[in-house]
């Protein structure tokens, strides 16, 4: 419903960048390869993106949406994050049919080139290879590949949508290789390897919704212990904070590090249809054993209700853990229809915790074995 009628176009060359455009409210700094627009005073733009750089920067300020087309970009930044989108209204991200495109940030930060007056490094945060202020819709049928050296490959602050088409390929991150407040996947592909401790691939605080596309993640990190909070945190392919629902798609999550998770939800999980393959391998984790602090591997786990309507699940947790537990809720399993397979080390399915409500059982096929312990 919105429509980008000023272009501006940013073609990097090395070590070079340059800006062309025709509406002169445009505010435009080049510094080498590092570019800033800042678009505060105009609407509707768009932004054409293009070229090579392995020291170059896009940084943009403004206060309404902005389309940020990439076509064929490679870039790269020693400073920072390579897309800096300091903005929190909407940025619809779109990948130019055919194109290939690839961002990598910087493994530590220093300052950038350009910051709007009254601004200060220690007042932005950057924390991704491509860092977004505001919400982001990716869209398009072009591919996006990434390297999070910092922290994250693609860090939002607000909610991200990604629309069927689009593939994107995170190869790998020191943190999470997507982070944002809300996730919805209406389609596309992505495939995301974090080897980070505690490192996850899709990352939520908010909620999370599933709706088709094709889904690969894989973590390989191990489980790290806060001591002040004393808690742990663990790797997990999928991780939400809030609620998450899965409608459709295949989804694919495979964990080889100590503690793993393939899909950890704070809330309520509902599932409704689509495929969902979980593999986890890792061991316990044991930081104070005399404190029971310690973290297992699960291959499916939420805090809150687990509702299965629909779907197909093959849920395989092999690390030998007294705690390694196929499907497991802190609450209630309802089962209603859909097929569900758990080969565990320990409990397949299995309520963990002291006032459990239960499992209860309405349809559906399942299929559970337990290879140890109780």
């Amino acid at each position: 419903n919105t429509y980008f009628n000023t272009i501006v176009t940013v073609v990097y060359s090395g070590k070079t960048a340059e800006v062309l455009t025709s509406n002169t409210d445009i505010k435009s700094y080049v510094m080498n390869a590092d570019v800033a627009l800042d678009l505060t005073d105009v609407g509707n733009v768009e932004i054409i993106t293009s070229g090579a750089s392995e020291d170059g920067q896009l940084k943009i300020y403004g206060n309404s949406a902005i389309k940020l087309t990439m076509n064929g970009l490679k870039l790269q930044s020693a400073k920072s994050a390579a897309i800096n989108v300091q903005n929190e209204s909407m940025l619809y991200l779109h990948l130019n049919n055919g194109s290939q495109n690839y961002i990598c940030d910087a493994q530590s930060q220093t300052n950038e080139t350009y910051y709007k007056q009254g601004v200060t490094i220690s007042k932005e945060k950057r924390n991704g290879a491509l860092y977004c202020k505001g919400s982001m819709a990716i869209s398009g049928s072009g591919l996006l590949e990434l390297d999070g050296k910092k922290k994250h490959g693609i860090s939002v602050k607000g909610s991200a949508t990604i629309r069927p088409g689009v593939t994107i390929a995170i190869n790998d991150a020191t943190d999470n290789c997507i982070k944002a407040k809300n996730i919805t996947i209406l389609g596309g592909y992505i495939w995301a390897k974090t080897s980070a401790d505690a490192g996850k691939c899709i990352s939520s605080n908010g909620n999370t919704t599933i709706k088709g596309g094709q889904v690969k993640l894989y973590t390989s990190g191990g489980s790290v212990f806060n001591a002040n909070k004393k808690n742990t945190s663990s790797p997990a392919g999928i991780k939400v904070d809030g609620n998450m629902v899965i409608s459709g798609g295949k989804i694919l999550c495979v964990s080889t590090g100590d503690g793993g998770k393939g899909i950890n939800v704070d809330g309520y999980l509902t599932i409704n249809a689509g495929t969902i393959d979980v593999a986890t391998t890792g061991s316990k984790c044991i930081y104070d054993a005399e404190l029971d602090l310690d973290t297992s591997p699960k291959g499916i786990k939420a805090d809150g209700e687990i509702i299965i309507n629909g779907g197909l699940l093959n849920i395989q947790v092999t690390g030998k853990s007294e705690g390694s537990e196929g499907l497991e809720s802190k609450s209630k399993i309802t089962i209603n229809e859909g097929e569900v397979i758990v080969h565990a080390y320990n409990d397949a399915i299995n309520l963990g915790s002291d006032n459990p409500i239960g499992i209860e059982i309405n349809g559906g096929k399942i299929y559970a074995i337990s290879d140890n312990n109780d």
